[in-house]
């Protein structure tokens, strides 16, 4: 017997879709998508080779331009079927 374990909802939105509706900057999409994995910024830090005040502006401006308030709430955004 095979069993396929696989991701249940829909995709995140490209790269260029995220862009064009949040107006976010190409490193803000890496930010957001590793806030939406409920990453800290230390460890956002340590991912994108940046300080952890760098990463912490960084995480303020996507929360900002995404409208939400929380790290669960972007990966809510994140989300294909999101509301615009």
């Amino acid at each position: 017997m095979v069993v396929l374990v696989g991701r249940l909802g829909t995709p995140d939105l490209a790269p260029a879709e995220l862009r064009e509706r949040y107006a976010l900057t190409p490193r803000e999409v890496q930010v957001a998508r590793l806030l939406a994995r409920g990453r800290t910024n230390s460890e956002i830090a340590r991912a994108l080779g940046l300080s952890t005040a760098t990463a912490r502006h960084y995480t303020e401006h996507v929360l900002a331009k995404l409208g939400v308030h929380s790290r669960a709430q972007v990966a809510i955004a994140l989300r294909a079927d999101a509301v615009e």
